[in-house]
């Protein structure tokens, strides 16, 4: 007797067979290989540059920093000597109208008298102001110095003061702490604050892998005194930092990001994780210059980047790198920065 199993095999094995000669036949699909997907451009901003009147329109001031104080729009420069002791304000109407189109004549900035208690003599091997941030009527400012003819050793000091009503006057009171370095780099200290309502943090410049394994971020809270805290981690962020928005209500902030060309000797950049998984905008594929803005945020166990894709920069198209070390937001609009020096002093506007 035969099984009825039997007179399935041949069957079975036809359709099989039949099968193999479909699938032979149909036009094979590629396979994604994720590990040497090209990562899609980023979209630059454009950078709208807004025209200022002297003394700020040379190089030589060399502006370090801004901040807001109210609606005025404080520009920190880095000697404040050259200038009379002044720091200068920009009031936010007039960068509104400016960038409305309804007035097109360079910005006059004001002074505003500057008193620094001594600490640009005091302070060896002082090397200029870094950094300001308000909170209230207080100020604080980081300061940068060599202290050493025959090191290359910095070391950075966190200094404070108050504003006096109307904005008559921004006067130091002499207090300083000092902040060390977290690399053996020269020209580098905590060049940036981040403000929020009970604490500061300072950012150092240098946060590569390469040389700054393990960065962190100076914590201070801010009572009638400034009293340190435990110091908190800080991402591997490469290239330079070189200032931030105040914190949101959510601990959120950006940063400067950025490169020059000249700095790869001492920065030894690694690979960039932030390119290599958000990809490089058309100007910046041709140049090894990095200009972006990068978003944070602090949290308990640490500062660490958000899932927020960075803002990264049009390049000149002069193909000169513009050294970016103010930041400022323009309500929900986008961001005002400014240039240290190089190439010249530049205020500029981009959107969000």
């Amino acid at each position: 007797m035969i099984s009825k199993k039997s007179y399935l095999y041949p069957f079975i094995w036809g359709l099989y067979s039949l099968t193999l000669i479909a699938c032979a036949a149909m036009p094979r699909l590629p396979t994604a290989t994720p590990s040497r997907l090209t990562p899609a451009p980023a979209t630059e901003q454009s950078v709208r540059t807004i025209a200022l009147a002297a003394p700020l329109n040379k190089a030589n001031a060399e502006i370090s920093g801004m901040a807001w104080y109210g609606d005025q729009l404080i520009l920190l420069p880095q000697y404040p000597s050259r200038f009379n002791d002044s720091l200068f304000a920009i009031a936010k109407s007039d960068i509104n109208a400016y960038l409305a189109g309804q007035n097109s004549n360079p910005l006059v900035p004001k002074a505003i008298p500057f008193s620094d208690a001594g600490l640009s003599t005091s302070i060896a091997g002082f090397e200029g102001f870094e950094a300001i941030a308000f909170v209230g009527e207080r100020v604080f400012l980081t300061v940068e110095s060599k202290p050493s003819l025959v090191s290359s050793k910095m070391m950075g000091y966190l200094v404070e003061g108050t504003v006096a009503p109307n904005l008559s006057r921004i006067r130091l009171n002499g207090n300083k702490l000092r902040i060390e370095p977290q690399a053996e780099l020269s020209n580098s200290s905590d060049e940036t604050i981040v403000a929020g309502s009970d604490r500061l943090l300072t950012l150092y410049e240098a946060n590569g892998s390469n040389v700054n394994p393990k960065p962190k971020a100076h914590v201070f809270e801010i009572t009638d005194e400034i009293k340190p805290q435990p110091n908190l981690p800080f991402p591997n962020l490469e290239y330079r930092v070189t200032d931030a928005t105040p914190m949101d209500v959510n601990g959120k902030f950006w940063v400067i990001n950025y490169m020059f060309p000249g700095d790869a000797a001492k920065l030894q950049p690694a690979k960039d994780p932030i390119a290599s998984k958000y990809g490089l905008g058309p100007t910046h594929a041709k140049s090894q210059a990095v200009e972006r803005l990068l978003e944070l945020q602090l949290t308990p166990s640490g500062v660490v980047l958000t899932d927020r894709a960075p803002i990264v920069l049009k390049l000149a198209d002069d193909g000169q790198a513009r050294n970016w070390e103010g930041i400022a937001m323009l309500d929900q609009r986008g961001f005002l920065l400014v240039t240290d020096q190089h190439p010249n002093t530049i205020l500029a506007f981009v959107g969000r």
